[in-house]
C-alpha cells in the first residue's frame, strides 16, 4: 500500500469512526420554531416536502411545537392542523414514542388528544412518504397521550428498518392522512381510538401510496413528545466532511 492510499484509508477510517461516535453526543430537545442546531426554522409543515429536519447529533430528547388552525401555516387552504419533522430511527428493536396530554390553548379546559404517525423517509426502498405506523391513542402512555413502537397491533407488517430516515407526524385528534385520491392510508375504523389503543399498520385503501394530504380538520393546541428511543437527529453531512478535512490536513502536515 504506497503512503497517498494509507492516508485515503486513515481517513476514511476517522471519518467511519466519527459517525460511529455521532450519536453517543448529546441530543436536542427540539422546538419547533425556536433555536435548533444554531438556527431559527419556520413552522413545520404537514406534508414530506415541507417536513422540518430535526439536525444535529445524537439521541433526540423531545419534540415540542404548536398546532394554531387556521392562524398558522397555510398549505393550500388547510392551515396548521399537523406538524411533520425528518429523523433517524437507529433501532426499531428499541424504538418507542410516547405523547403527553396537555391543557389545549384553544380549546377551553379541554387537553390536547395527540396522534402520531410515521412515514417512510426519502432514503427508504419504499420510497418517502409511504405510511408505516399510527395511533391515536395509546392506554400504555405513561403520560396519557398516542405511543409508537416498532410492532402494529392489527397484523400488518411493515417495512421497518434500522438506521434510515424518516417523517414523524403530529397532530391532534380528528384528522388523517390521505393519498393523493383522498383515500385513508391507516384504517381506525371512524376514528375509533379508544377500543384498545391500536398501534395500526398502513392498513387503508391508500395505505400502498404515499401521503398527499389530510382529512379532518384536528385539534389546535401545544403539543409535548417527553419520551423517545431509538431515535437520534438526521446526520448534518457538513459536519463529517469538515472533520474529514481537518483529519487529511493533520496527514497532510506529517508527510
Amino acid at each position: 500500500m504506497n503512503v497517498r492510499m494509507r492516508q485515503f484509508v486513515g481517513v476514511g477510517a476517522f471519518a467511519l469512526c466519527l459517525s460511529a461516535a455521532v450519536p453517543a453526543l448529546a441530543g436536542p430537545d427540539w422546538v419547533e420554531g425556536g433555536e435548533n442546531d444554531g438556527n431559527f426554522l419556520p413552522d413545520a409543515g404537514p406534508l414530506p416536502m415541507n417536513a422540518q429536519p430535526i439536525t444535529g447529533s445524537g439521541p433526540v430528547g423531545s419534540i415540542s411545537g404548536r398546532l394554531a388552525g387556521g392562524a398558522g401555516l397555510t398549505e393550500g387552504a388547510g392551515g396548521d392542523f399537523q406538524d411533520m419533522y425528518l429523523l433517524q430511527i437507529d433501532d426499531f428493536g428499541n424504538f418507542f414514542i410516547d405523547s403527553e396530554q396537555i391543557p389545549s390553548a384553544t380549546e377551553g379546559n379541554f387537553l390536547f388528544d395527540t396522534s402520531l404517525f410515521l412515514f417512510t423517509g426519502p432514503n427508504h426502498p419504499l420510497g418517502a412518504g409511504i405510511g408505516l405506523l399510527a395511533n391515536l391513542e395509546g392506554p400504555q402512555s405513561s403520560f396519557g397521550g398516542a405511543i409508537l413502537s416498532g410492532q402494529t397491533d392489527d397484523g400488518t407488517n411493515p417495512m421497518l428498518i434500522s438506521g434510515l430516515s424518516y417523517y414523524l407526524a403530529i397532530a391532534g385528534d380528528g384528522t388523517m392522512p390521505v393519498d393523493a385520491q383522498g383515500n385513508l392510508i391507516f384504517d381506525f375504523g371512524n376514528f375509533v381510538s379508544e377500543v384498545g389503543g391500536e398501534i395500526s399498520g398502513a392498513d387503508g385503501p391508500g395505505g400502498m401510496n404515499p401521503i398527499a394530504g389530510w382529512v379532518g380538520q384536528g385539534m389546535t393546541g401545544d403539543y409535548f413528545i417527553p419520551q423517545m428511543f431509538g431515535v437520534s437527529a438526521v446526520p448534518t453531512p457538513g459536519a463529517i466532511a469538515v472533520f474529514g478535512m481537518g483529519a487529511l490536513a493533520g496527514l497532510r502536515r506529517r508527510r
